[in-house]
């Protein structure tokens, strides 16, 4: 295995154990009545995860980041339903990682920023035999995150 390749298993697994440790606290921590007045990016920095949250931050680009945090859930997932603590991890190209997650397959590109090996985008293959198993899971995580993605605006006809 080259250098390159270890360093790359390297970071991915520090990103797994990061991910995996943000998902249990989030999921621990009792939402607040005021919580939906509170922008998540500040939510995720000032609660119990936000130690996890700054690991993620230094292994991400900002353009991820800006991807992501409008597609949050305002309701935890459950990590279990993940099994991301326990995810084979495997380097298939140069600067991609794979998890091979319960669900699917969570694949990263990797990006050598200022020196530094950080995730610059993610991309989810769900698996068709987990989906089938556990479609009425998969139909309620397709709602909570339907529900929390962003409203498009109708475009102007004109």
């Amino acid at each position: 295995m080259s250098a390159d390749n270890t360093l790359l298993l390297q970071r991915a697994e520090q990103l797994r154990g990061h991910l995996a440790a943000l998902l249990d606290n989030l999921y621990r921590q009792q939402p607040t009545p005021d919580d939906t007045a509170v922008d998540p990016m500040q939510s995720l920095m000032q609660g119990p995860a936000k130690d996890a949250f700054f690991g993620i931050l230094k292994l991400v680009t900002f353009g991820l980041v800006q991807k992501l945090v409008p597609n949050i859930p305002t309701e935890a997932v459950d990590p279990a339903l993940l099994g991301l603590a326990e995810a084979r991890i495997s380097a298939p190209a140069p600067n991609t990682t794979v998890f091979q997650l319960k669900p699917g397959k969570l694949t990263a590109h990797w990006i050598d920023e200022k020196g530094q090996l950080k995730v610059d985008d993610l991309q989810f293959k769900p698996s068709w035999l987990w989906l089938l198993l556990n479609f009425r899971t998969a139909w309620d995580l397709r709602r909570r995150f339907t529900r929390a993605a962003p409203q498009v605006p109708a475009p102007l006809n004109g």
